[in-house]
């Protein structure tokens, strides 16, 4: 069975609704409550996406995109953002700079 998709932040079949491309044969999509219980289930499940909404309880939107990529178990995670129109050009920003890939070399 392929892994699921992991939402958390919010309504899962919203999200179903809003885009039907994530429905896949044999793909299911799965909430979770928190973005923590996310990060553990991202490697529980082999999960290789992950969307994300504004309404995440424990976390930020950025600070869950951060964790993602600062584990070498998530890394390679994809990760949907979903904000509504109304969400502050900051909290944008904060959210795409948060899941930029950065390479460092030893130098750094």
């Amino acid at each position: 069975m392929p892994p699921p998709i992991l939402v958390a932040g919010l309504d899962a079949r919203s999200l179903l609704l809003e885009v039907p491309l994530l429905v896949r044969e044999g793909h299911s999509v799965e909430a979770r409550p928190t973005a923590r219980a996310l990060l553990l289930d991202i490697v529980n499940t082999g999960a290789r996406l992950v969307a994300l909404g504004p309404d995440i309880p424990d976390l930020t939107v950025a600070e869950t995109v951060r964790r993602i990529r600062a584990s070498t178990l998530t890394r390679g995670v994809s990760v949907m953002v979903l904000l509504p129109s109304s969400t502050s050009t900051e909290t944008e920003d904060e959210t795409r700079d948060a899941g930029e890939f950065r390479r460092t070399t030893a130098q750094e």
